[in-house]
């Protein structure tokens, strides 16, 4: 996935940012002429006392306003779809780039800390449409708008008002300066609380027992105080900020009416004028806090941006193009095969060997000693360092991902449960009509192996409502019941009752499937068609669980599990 995906998605909505510059340009064309129809009001209406001017000019006020109204009700409506769109575009574009990612992103970074981070950028960017930024830009055209009718109703008081702006600015950004300044300084205050607090709570009894009541209480006052006189400092410089903008902008009406009077007594400018210039310069010199807070506010944002594009670089799953034929042996080949872990710790070690899927294969070795790596290597979970996989004869890297991984049911022993059914979780494909048919033959496996439980039973998130053994079988079920030619299981009976296994053992038996099996189960062991052996990543030897029961290594094992 690229870079300009975040790009790519205002691009796709461009539609409707077009409709509201529109919208915002014809508001800010109407701002123009609402001050000029105000002056008219006040001179040829009330100075001259003309009741049918007064009438006329507030009528036609009034459908500026209208209009105005309806071009801002109709620029939110588009606005919210336009958030709505970019939130959803973004949420989606996530997810279909997390269901191609290598798994070693989802293996190195904790699930609550990617949907958190996701969650936050994805706000923020969504956020460059959010109304405050919308009201802004309406402002920018607003001042603009306002300016050019100033400046049409009168040039030396609009020119006094265009060099009143950089006090305004400069005093503003000053105020924004202090005010991230002391934001920050209470940020840290409360990290600094929160963390003694937090420690406070989790070490409560210990504060009991050795009588640390007095010295902690101290302590969290002293730290609550700090946090309270850092916030006391920012709420002040806003109240400061405050006062010094009413002082401002008074200030500057009473030089436009200063400055009005002497023209009004030369006759230079009427009533109206100034009366009209003193409401309207306020559209011009309200916004500039605002405008200025949004640009610190879009400072904001650049890092979330940043991460989500830097989200969208992570790698994607190599998937090739060429389809898997439907050939009635496959035969999955280790040529040189080596993988290490980041520790530099060695996983596999040259593994060369070949394996037919419609055969049952067992993986055996002490713990660590690689069986589930080469298990994730053949489903295409990791990736080798070195050497290729082959499937007959071709290398797995150029088949079809998603047709070659359609060949393995698998229960794994990080394999997940959704929070569900049970039955929605055995049969995850959504094939209906298989489905219905494999009903009664579900049940009858739950009756058998879950006795507590029906069909319908929820398991709760990642079976948190089952015992172990209950979310293994679940587990189980789903692999043996799966509609695919081979079926892997990594120690998939380790939480399961003897009487439970003893069923499981004939099922695996009977079963037509090919079998890849990471076990230490002598009975499932003594009835595979193969066993690998395996000693710290490498393949010790290869044969009947007869063969490999005259070597020592391998007898010392089943004594050490029986």
């Amino acid at each position: 996935m690229k870079r300009n995906n975040v790009i790519h998605v205002f691009y796709s909505n461009r539609k409707y940012i077009i409709y509201i510059l529109f919208f915002m340009i014809a508001s800010s064309v109407i701002n123009v002429y609402q001050p000029i129809i105000n002056k008219k009001v006040i001179d040829i209406g009330f100075m001259k006392r003309n009741y049918y001017n007064i009438i006329y000019y507030c009528l036609i006020l009034v459908i500026t306003y209208l209009i105005n109204s309806i071009l801002q009700f109709l620029m939110e409506k588009i606005r919210i779809e336009l958030y709505c769109g970019i939130k959803y575009d973004l949420y989606q574009l996530s997810y279909l780039h997390l269901l191609e990612i290598n798994d070693d992103f989802l293996r190195k970074n904790d699930t609550s800390d990617i949907i958190q981070e996701l969650d936050i950028d994805i706000d923020h960017i969504s956020d460059l449409v959010d109304t405050n930024i919308i009201t802004t830009i309406m402002n920018v055209f607003m001042m603009i708008g306002g300016i050019i009718g100033l400046f049409l109703i009168n040039k030396p008081l609009t020119i006094l008002l265009l060099l009143c702006i950089p006090i305004k600015i400069f005093t503003e950004l000053f105020f924004i300066k202090m005010n991230v300044k002391y934001n920050q300084n209470y940020i840290k205050a409360n990290e600094k609380f929160v963390n003694i607090f937090s420690d406070y709570i989790a070490g409560m009894n210990d504060i009991k027992i050795y009588n640390l009541k007095k010295a902690s209480t101290n302590n969290f006052n002293k730290y609550k105080a700090n946090e309270i006189e850092q916030q006391k400092k920012s709420q002040m410089l806003l109240n400061i900020n405050e006062i010094f903008d009413n002082l401002y902008i008074n200030v500057i009406i009473i030089l436009i009416y200063i400055l009005g009077a002497r023209f009004l007594v030369n006759e230079n400018v009427s009533v109206g004028t100034v009366v009209t210039f003193s409401t309207y310069s306020l559209l011009v010199l309200n916004p500039i806090s605002m405008i200025l807070h949004t640009f610190f506010f879009l400072g904001g944002i650049s890092p979330s941006y940043n991460r989500l594009n830097e989200f969208f670089d992570i790698k994607e799953e190599n998937s090739g193009i060429q389809r898997i034929s439907d050939f009635e042996k496959l035969t999955l080949t280790f040529k040189n095969v080596s993988y290490n872990f980041e520790n530099n710790k060695i996983g596999l070690k040259n593994l060369n060997f070949s394996i037919q899927l419609n055969e049952k294969v067992a993986f055996c070795g002490a713990n660590g000693s690689g069986k589930s790596t080469l298990l994730d290597l053949i489903i295409k979970i990791k990736r080798p360092q070195e050497g290729i996989i082959e499937l007959n004869g071709i290398d797995i890297n150029v088949l079809n991902i998603d047709g070659y991984r359609s060949l393995f049911s698998v229960c794994l022993q990080n394999s997940h449960l959704f929070n569900k059914s049970i039955f929605q979780n055995i049969c995850l494909e959504e094939n209906k009509k298989r489905n219905e048919i494999a009903k009664n033959e579900i049940n009858e496996y739950i009756q058998s192996f879950l006795i507590d439980k029906d069909l319908n039973s929820s398991v709760g998130i990642n079976g948190s409502l089952l015992s172990k053994g209950q979310k293994q079988m679940v587990l189980l079920l789903r692999a043996l019941l799966g509609n695919r030619r081979v079926i892997i299981l990594d120690e998939a009976l380790s939480h399961i009752d003897i009487l439970k296994k003893e069923k499981l053992y004939k099922i695996i038996s009977e079963l037509p499937n090919g079998m890849l099996i990471a076990t230490h189960e002598r009975k499932i062991l003594e009835e595979v068609d193969k066993i690998i052996f395996m000693i710290d990543g490498e393949i010790n030897e290869i044969g009947t669980f007869n063969e490999l029961m005259k070597n020592n290594d391998f007898k010392l094992l089943m004594e050490k599990y029986e």
